[in-house]
């Protein structure tokens, strides 16, 4: 039996990122597969993640957290929110015994047979860690695949387009998730690409509401969600309440970026402090009080609950977009306008143009350009074509 190592990005408190791993260990788990998930961390964040689980261990960092989250309540918010997110990838992954859920591996010791790389942005060049992904440090005894790899823009960095083709030759085969990443691959990087479906796509709404015990109501709510991992998204809780009160809903608000509702205590810059509580309370009060309700700890199985019971969702996560089409909802996919996400949008535009409707795509929240999404007939091609695909990369 061959056994196989997925490896993605690993970001904490990112849903779609935590559920397309998760789909895809699964999957393969399902076809009769030894898999396992590798975990390598996003270094920008690994801190931020393990930092208070580290200073709990000890007398004097425990001291520190107690205090803290009386003067924060955003930290006792977090640690919880930690707590949860760890709880739920070691309840529903098998990770690698040379990695672990938090820890690193080496990859010429890896046992493995092949490990299988993609889906989210592992290739985004503005991403730190994109080179990693490129597998360049594994041996070459590990049959090495990418599937629904995603560069996230088309507009790659020529300066670094020798180093990603050079490494690229070394694998057996190349799969990507968006068709502007095929012309990338082949155009610039000079490999042949494949495109298939994100591994979210690869389970029915059926077999999501199974694997993760979804209780589903009889009849969906009128309740929206409003999925967000955008940086400036600190400037958009008016759009938030916009929404809520524009649809007259009650809205539930799934945040990635909790310190931005949450900010920490400093004793150096105490009056500083305080004004970001007060800010941060009172937003956080208008919003409930125009019927926003903020779930800042949940996890992902309660993500996707709460979208498959809803009326429909607005987000500018590529993810949130699946399981809006996985559960036949109806969206809203914000672009923005920060920088950041303007070069992460060609996945967005891609997908909507090919298997959606573009309309959805708006500068910010718009509860009239929802749409209905759904699996269609070219759609359900695509994922039929990409499970014969991923097979036969496997097993040849």
């Amino acid at each position: 039996m061959k056994r196989i190592g997925t490896l993605t990005l690993h970001l904490p408190f990112n849903y779609g990122n935590a559920l397309q791993m998760f789909s895809l260990h699964k999957y393969l788990l399902e076809q009769g597969y030894d898999a396992e998930v590798l975990s390598h961390w996003y270094f920008k964040n690994k801190d931020e993640v393990l930092g208070l689980h580290n200073k709990s261990r000890r007398i004097k960092g425990f001291l520190h957290l107690l205090v803290d989250s009386v003067l924060v309540p955003g930290v006792a918010c977090q640690y919880r929110r930690e707590q949860k997110l760890s709880k739920w990838l070691d309840d529903n992954i098998r990770w690698s015994q040379e990695s672990g859920v938090t820890g690193e591996f080496n990859p010429e010791k890896l046992p493995h047979d092949i490990v299988i790389v993609g889906s989210d942005q592992i290739w985004n060049p503005i991403h730190e860690t994109s080179k990693f992904f490129l597998l360049t440090d594994f041996p070459e005894r590990i049959k090495k695949i990418a599937y629904a790899a995603s560069i996230g823009t088309d507009e790659f960095i020529k300066s670094e387009v020798g180093y990603f083709s050079a490494a690229l030759k070394r694998f057996a085969a190349i799969s990507v998730r968006e068709k502007s990443a095929v012309g990338v691959c082949e155009n610039m990087l000079a490999q042949k690409a494949t495109l298939v479906c994100d591994p979210t796509l690869l389970h029915t709404k059926e077999q999501w509401i199974n694997l993760l015990g979804l209780r589903i109501k009889s009849r969906p709510t009128e309740d929206l969600v409003i999925y967000l991992v955008t940086p400036d998204y600190k400037s958009k809780w008016r759009d938030i309440i916009r929404v809520a009160k524009e649809s007259g809903r009650k809205v539930h608000f799934f945040a990635f970026q909790w310190s931005q509702w949450m900010p920490q205590f400093s004793l150096r810059h105490p009056f500083k402090g305080f004004a970001q509580l007060i800010s941060s309370a009172t937003k956080r009060l208008l919003m409930f009080l125009a019927g926003v309700r903020l779930h800042l700890s949940a996890t992902p199985t309660e993500f996707v609950q709460y979208i498959a019971n809803s009326s429909g969702l607005l987000t500018d996560s590529f993810h949130g977009m699946m399981f809006a089409t996985i559960f036949e909802k109806e969206c809203n996919v914000v672009i923005g306008a920060h920088s950041e996400r303007q070069q992460m949008s060609a996945r967005l535009r891609n997908f909507t143009e090919d298997f959606g409707d573009p309309t959805i795509l708006t500068p910010t929240f718009d509860i009239k350009a929802m749409r209905k999404l759904g699996i269609t007939t070219k759609l359900q091609e695509l994922i039929s074509f990409s499970k014969i695909w991923l097979k036969c990369v496997i097993e040849e």
